[in-house]
């Protein structure tokens, strides 16, 4: 992901950026890559917070999990997220699916 996140960035106008644990190792090193664990998340947290960062991104090795961390640390999962874009990517009439686990965000989507 390291070298994906680094070019991605380098697109982006007017933005000051920061890669952590960008050395991709699959000896995992720094922490286990699984952003949905909190644990896993402490390093980005610290960072956010002790510095003047609008938001931070954490995936995992292949960016098919991602979190977002906003402004105060706090974790914003997957599933808020969907439910924060949902408006983006569909129109009205379509029909969405929702994972009858997270399906409590369904309604916060519809506001």
């Amino acid at each position: 992901m390291g070298v994906v996140i680094d070019s991605f960035v380098n697109q982006l106008q007017n933005t000051e950026n920061i890669i952590i644990n960008k050395e991709v190792d699959g000896n995992f090193p720094n922490h286990h890559p699984d952003p949905t664990v909190d644990k896993n998340l402490y390093e980005l947290v610290k960072v956010i917070k002790n510095g003047s960062y609008d938001f931070g991104v954490a995936f995992d090795g292949d960016a098919d999990r991602v979190v977002v961390v906003d402004e105060v640390g706090n974790i914003i999962r997957s599933d808020i997220l969907m439910a924060i874009f949902l408006s983006e990517v569909v129109n009205e009439g379509d029909k969405i699916k929702v994972d009858s686990i997270k399906g409590q965000y369904k309604e916060r989507a519809k506001e």
